[in-house]
């Protein structure tokens, strides 16, 4: 898990398009990810996609609403994060 929650954070941190909010912070399984629009709308397109991104945070921080909180777990592979990462980059 640790393996995958730094990888994620290596390709967002590599994007022109993504950022991390705290980028500094230890990790564990998740990450905030910072959208170039807002969330609620990128998790629409990509549901339609049949990918689930992660949970928009914009209702609970509302100086968020381009905030995703992205967990990975054991059940993901590099695969799914690097095809998560790429359909984000295309919003």
């Amino acid at each position: 898990n640790m393996a995958l929650a730094h990888h994620l954070r290596k390709r967002v941190q590599a994007s022109k398009k993504l950022s991390l909010a705290f980028p500094e912070t230890p990790v564990y399984n998740e990450s905030l990810v910072l959208l170039p629009t807002e969330a609620k709308a990128a998790i629409a397109t990509l549901d339609a996609q049949d990918i689930l991104p992660g949970v928009a945070v914009g209702e609970h921080y509302p100086t968020w609403q381009n905030g995703l909180l992205i967990n990975v777990t054991e059940r993901h592979s590099i695969a799914h994060v690097d095809a998560l990462i790429d359909a984000l980059e295309e919003l």
